[in-house]
């Protein structure tokens, strides 16, 4: 969020957009106030304006868009899922994972045969909201931990990963199912402004495809 916000405000004076924080409050007082957006956004509600702030030079960006978008790299990958009940049995499922891809094999084809796990392909484009835990960025045979807030976790391996020259367009961002997912694709409109950016190891890598700060330790 942090260089998300960075760019941001590059991409705002470059483009003469302006939002005051009247726009931005109202916005918050419309949307149920700042306490809900910041669970949405996984934000300190300290941050839910600059939050917002960058949601609505975002918005300007995407309604600038040409009718037949812009060129982007959309990242397909498919995965096997595994539920678990929280962070401690995720992170010993990984660890046996890792010495047992069979117990793996064996354990994700029963949870997509009872229905517990969601499908087994996803893209960047379809599918933006995963990004921000590393889905689209981890290479193939790499397993992440993904939480899902009180519902526990699910462990999820990367068994194929491609990529392909896309078309971003206004309907394919306003389509996103969430609003971290709005955040995610519209995002992908700031990569002209993102050629210098550095981060500390502690806080994590940077992804230039998804132009995110994602886990170095698969979510450890």
């Amino acid at each position: 969020d942090v260089v998300r916000h960075q760019l941001v405000l590059t991409a705002a004076a470059a483009r003469h957009i302006t939002i005051t924080d009247a726009q931005v409050n109202a916005f918050i007082a419309q949307n149920h106030g700042a306490t809900q957006i910041a669970g949405t956004l996984n934000v300190p509600t300290s941050a839910v304006p600059q939050a917002i702030y960058d949601y609505l030079v975002l918005q300007q960006l995407v309604d600038k868009l040409p009718a037949g978008g812009v060129d982007v790299t959309d990242i397909s990958v498919t995965v096997d899922v595994v539920p678990a009940a929280d962070r401690d049995a995720a992170i010993a499922a990984r660890a046996r994972y890792l010495k047992d891809p069979a117990a793996m094999d064996a354990d994700a084809a029963a949870a997509r045969a009872s229905g517990q796990v969601p499908g087994g392909q996803e893209s960047l484009l379809a599918d933006a909201q995963d990004a921000l835990v590393g889905i689209f960025t981890a290479p193939k045979g790499q397993i992440v931990l993904f939480p899902r807030g009180n519902q526990g976790y699910f462990v999820i391996r990367v068994t194929k990963r491609t990529e392909k020259p896309a078309k971003l367009t206004k309907s394919a961002v306003q389509s996103a199912s969430s609003l971290d997912g709005y955040m995610v694709l519209a995002s992908l409109l700031l990569g002209s402004y993102a050629n210098d950016v550095t981060v500390n190891p502690r806080f994590g890598q940077w992804d230039p495809q998804t132009l995110l700060v994602v886990a170095p330790n698969s979510g450890l």
